[in-house]
């Protein structure tokens, strides 16, 4: 398995794999976030940020995927793009996964069965165009120049983050890994020589 056949926007599966952003640092983290708009997109950048997942598998979230008790984060599905439709199919990276308390406590689990991430009336592949290009790419553009040095990540950096925060916490590799939805810790780790780089005396 390839881990990069996930696709985090329209038509990704389709591109070469590119080399992951410098993970962000918490203040960077906290002034792009202090620059996005209602508290939904602020919870969904934080679940991006904490879970690891790709765009196209936490839209593909059912309320019921999560339990509420422990923590438990089922990945089973993601949309992927055929080239002139999204489709839910199974992921080819399953795993569980476990969430922070205090996420979870913030996210709406009715036990419905219906998407986890609705807003503003978009969910699924609505919900892509509209997170990048209307919240995070504005966010990232208003402090880029204050304190990311002119540097303008993708959401792609979420994933590279929650990474970092994870080998700085003293998570193991492997596991980090498996988080991420890796077969292969060494994949993991060729794939984010920046996360090696700053985190290394972590581990």
């Amino acid at each position: 398995m390839a881990h990069n056949t996930i696709g985090g926007a329209a038509g990704a599966d389709h591109r070469p794999p590119v080399r992951p952003p410098t993970p962000l640092r918490r203040a960077q983290y906290a002034a792009i976030i202090g620059r996005m708009p209602a508290h939904q997109w602020r919870l969904l950048t934080d679940y991006l940020a904490l879970s690891g997942e790709r765009l196209a598998e936490a839209f593909a979230h059912a309320d019921t995927d999560i339990d509420p008790g422990s923590g438990a984060c089922e990945v089973a599905r993601y949309w992927r793009w055929l080239g002139d439709r999204w489709v839910l199919v199974d992921s080819p990276a399953p795993r569980r996964i476990w969430l922070p308390e205090g996420l979870v406590a913030r996210l709406e689990l009715a036990g419905t069965g219906e998407e986890l991430f609705r807003i503003d009336g978009a969910s699924g592949p609505g919900l892509f165009r509209r997170y990048v290009r209307r919240v995070w790419t504005p966010a990232v553009a208003a402090v880029s120049d204050e304190v990311l040095g002119g540097a303008r990540p993708g959401v792609e950096v979420l994933r590279v983050t929650c990474a970092q925060w994870m080998a700085e916490a003293g998570v193991p590799w492997p596991m980090i890994a498996a988080h991420l939805g890796f077969r292969r810790t060494s994949g993991f780790l060729r794939s984010h020589p920046q996360v090696l780089a700053t985190a290394a005396g972590e581990q």
